[in-house]
């Protein structure tokens, strides 16, 4: 099932459409009869204009037996969208989650929903990915990427390479002190309450940096 437009209307609702991948516009006269999938039964359909966009469902075992049903862009049983303006659905169907929704509009741009979970490329060429879990928002924003929520997040990001420095600098600092403290029994003490603090500093600078992300 693809998305189509309406090119050419032949009567009995039966059309040509163009559909991405399937049939091209410009091979108007070689196209097939695509027929109205609810076939001609009273009510069952509207007579198709011009334009008009529609589902282009073709038959796995008979490539030739194609059908059209209208794009359902009714809003009212998901109102996440029910404010946007001039909106164009792609999907839009109940899945496990609630409704499973591809749609653009003028306002939000391109939005991925799975019930909660969400990903939308905005307007503004920004993406937010909220899958509605607490802290696991990302959002690539104009200038920055924001880790746990949206435009921005409490805490900035550190460089775990020059946190590393700082901290190998810190455990240089205290080995000196504490060599420079036991040659002298007054100063010995220094010596002693530094103890191993040295090794377990060191032990913890390898865990600051990740195998996994890196940052720019």
């Amino acid at each position: 099932m693809r998305p189509g437009r309406v090119i050419e209307v032949l009567g009995s609702g039966n059309v040509k459409c163009s559909a991405p991948g399937l049939f091209s516009e410009e091979d108007k006269e070689n196209l097939p009869t695509v027929m109205p999938f609810f076939g001609l039964h009273a009510n069952s359909y509207s007579e198709p204009k011009v334009q008009d966009e529609v589902w282009v469902l073709n038959v796995e075992d008979n490539p030739l037996q194609l059908f059209w049903f209208r794009k359902d862009d009714r809003t009212e049983h998901n109102q996440d969208i029910e404010q946007e303006e001039n909106v164009e659905i792609l999907v839009n169907r109940e899945a496990g989650t609630g409704y499973a929704t591809i749609y653009f509009s003028d306002g939000t741009g391109w939005m991925f929903r799975n019930g909660d979970s969400f990903i939308n490329i905005m307007k503004d060429g920004s993406i937010l990915l909220d899958p509605n879990i607490n802290n696991r928002v990302i959002h690539c924003c104009s200038n920055s990427i924001s880790l746990g929520s949206k435009d921005g997040s409490k805490h900035q990001a550190g460089y775990g390479d020059e946190i590393r420095k700082a901290l190998e600098m810190i455990q240089s600092c205290l080995s000196a002190i504490k060599t420079a403290a036991e040659s002298n029994y007054i100063t010995n003490p220094i010596a002693t309450a530094i103890g191993s603090t040295i090794s377990q500093l060191n032990s913890q600078i390898t865990k600051t940096v990740s195998p996994n992300v890196t940052l720019d």
